[in-house]
């Protein structure tokens, strides 16, 4: 059976999401018994809905947090 892992990227700026995004891919090539979930918001209110609704429905497991991200577009 496998471990699903949800993940949470909160990062304004689209190649740091990219390069995220292709190092979790990696990482899930290697890990055969290990399938992860990616979820990304660019904003703090987009990053908002995304948790409740998330966390209503499954759970997050890892979260990499940009320090500086724009209320809203």
């Amino acid at each position: 059976m496998k471990t699903a892992i949800t993940i949470l990227i909160i990062e304004d700026h689209q190649l740091i999401i990219d390069v995220y995004t292709n190092a979790i891919t990696q990482v899930m090539k290697e890990l055969e018994n290990t399938s992860f979930s990616i979820e990304i918001s660019k904003t703090c209110v987009s990053a908002y809905k995304q948790i409740k609704n998330v966390l209503l429905n499954t759970g997050i497991d890892v979260v990499f947090l940009d320090i500086q991200v724009p209320k809203d577009i």
